[in-house]
Order: structure tokens, then sequence, then C-alpha cells
């Protein structure tokens, strides 16, 4: 047995991130990723994702999965049952911390996305609208319904779940320089263009400490796969990690193993190794 297979043993519960990580490409599971899940549920290991996109984000991917087992969403603020979409779990910005903050971004002409349950929110003219599209289009299932930011908004009295910056932004070492005196405020980085602000009490950590413990599990109980920054706490929290082979230095620094790929299916092939599937 190797040294992979003995940390495997106590393993019970499997957590992944999607894009650089389950995904192959933008958004694409491929048919040897969704056998190597299915059989490791069949094997009574529990499966999750773990990802800083929205529940709507998420499409249709938890059915296709067959999942039943809580979903991690927006970098750990908001846990769903993927039967209903129930929210089971999550963490709101503090909303004096939040508005505060959403307030000098319009005052300064700073880009932003603000998310609530259904809706975003962002400026006119906002780098944002080719993500979430404009504010004069209905909602669908995939997307929320888009509002356009201005000096009268009332972010005090909305759920602050996520905030996002783009950080190719000029003034983007206004909103930094904010941002430090705000202690309830968690920065994630989600891209090379993307930072999401979460509650301090949110996190891909916490997000998988929380699924973990509803499912009557420890940490020691729990793999985890990511490839990105805001991956590297939860791959610290899990009792064995992977950094894909696509990852920073600093993601493979922080997990115990390093997975082939992505674009290797990375994922299930470790799947495959670790529970002989």
């Amino acid at each position: 047995m190797t040294e992979i297979q003995k940390r495997a043993a106590p393993i019970r519960l499997v957590a992944t991130d999607l894009d650089g990580t389950l995904f192959a490409t933008a958004s694409e599971l491929t048919p040897r990723t969704a056998r190597a899940v299915a059989a490791i549920r069949a094997r009574g290991i529990y499966f999750t994702i773990c990802s800083g996109r929205s529940w709507y984000e998420l499409d249709d991917l938890p059915r296709r999965l067959g999942l039943t087992e809580p979903v991690i969403c927006r970098n750990g603020a908001e846990i769903v049952d993927p039967a209903d979409g129930r929210t089971l779990f999550r963490r709101l910005i503090p909303p004096e911390e939040g508005t505060a903050f959403l307030r000098y971004c319009v005052e300064e002409d700073i880009d932003f996305c603000l998310t609530t349950a259904d809706t975003a929110c962002y400026p006119p003219g906002s780098v944002f609208e080719q993500f979430f599209g404009p504010a004069d289009v209905p909602p669908a299932p995939d997307r929320p319904r888009v509002f356009l930011a201005g000096p009268d908004t009332r972010f005090g009295e909305m759920e602050q779940y996520k905030i996002i910056l783009w950080k190719k932004q000029p003034r983007y070492g206004l909103a930094r320089a904010f941002l430090e005196k705000c202690s309830g405020i968690r920065t994630e980085a989600a891209s090379s263009a993307l930072e999401d602000l979460v509650s301090s009490q949110a996190g891909k950590d916490r997000g998988l400490e929380w699924v973990a413990g509803a499912l009557g599990l420890g940490r020691e109980n729990c793999c985890a796969f990511g490839d990105y920054a805001n991956d590297i706490p939860m791959l610290r929290y899990a009792g064995l990690s992977f950094a894909m082979d696509n990852a920073a230095p600093a993601v493979k620094e922080a997990a115990d193993f390093v997975a082939p790929s992505n674009g290797e299916d990375g994922v299930a092939q470790v799947l495959e190794a670790l529970f002989g599937v």
C-alpha cells in the first residue's frame, strides 16, 4: 500500500473546486470524471463541490453528478441543498462594513459587483456586464436579476453574500486600501483578474468544515482538490489534499500531493487510484 493510499483510508468525503480543477476546460465535465465521481459515490464516499460560483451559476452540474450532499457556493458564504436549492447555511458580509465599502466604491468610481441571493448589482458601464448581462434583460434560471448601483442604492437593506472586484482597474489600489480597515471582510483571489470579498466567517475551509460536520465527519475524513489561491484554506483544512499540476507554486506547497492537471482528468485519475474504481 502506498503512502497516499494509507492516507486515503479514513476518507469519507471528497470536495473539489471546479474551474481549473474538476473541469477540463471552461465548464466541461468529461465522461471519465463523471464516471469516477459516480463510482466513489456508489462505494459510499460522499462528494461535493466547493466553488466560488453562486448556486445559479452551477447550472445543472449537481444534477448531472447526482449529488445529494450539500454544495458549497460563493467561497463558503453559502451552502445549498441540491435537492431543492434551499440555503442550509450562510455567512453574509457584515452590513455596516459592506455598505461603507460599497458606498466608497460608488463615490470613487471603483468597479464592483455585489451579489445577493438572486440579484447582481454593479455601476453603469461595469465590466461585470459581460459576466451577468445587462440590467434590462429579464432574469433566467442561470443568471440573476441585474440592476445598476448608484448614490441612492440602499446597500444596507441588501443581503450581501459576495462582492467581486475587477483587479485590473486603475483604482483597484484604493479599494484594497479601504479593505485593510474591514476586519469583517475576507478577500479571496478568484483569478488573475477577479477578487472575491466574503464574510471573514466564510471561506472554502469553513464551508468544508460545515458539510463534514453535517455528515458526522471530521477533517481527517476529508479529501480536497484545488488549483487557485482561494483553495488554499480548504487544502490545509482537509486531512488529505491535492493541488492540480496546473496550480501555482503556493497552492502546491499548501497541498499534501500534486495531482495531474485538470486537462488530464487529474481529479478522476486520483479518485480511481485512491478508491480502486
